[in-house]
C-alpha cells in the first residue's frame, strides 16, 4: 500500500463522514423548522 493508496482511503472516508455529518444537521434543521412550523400552525387553527 503506498502512500497515494492511504491518501485516497482517507480523504474517501473524510468525505463520507462530512457528508453523513451534513445530511444529519441538515435533516435536524429541517424537523427543528417543520416543528416550529407546525407549532405555530396549530396555534393560529385554535384561535
Amino acid at each position: 500500500m503506498d502512500v497515494i493508496e492511504i491518501l485516497d482511503k482517507q480523504v474517501d472516508t473524510y468525505i463520507m463522514v462530512s457528508l453523513n455529518w451534513n445530511m444529519s444537521s441538515f435533516i435536524k434543521r429541517f424537523v427543528l423548522v417543520q416543528k416550529s412550523f407546525s407549532d405555530s400552525f396549530n396555534r393560529r387553527m385554535t384561535k
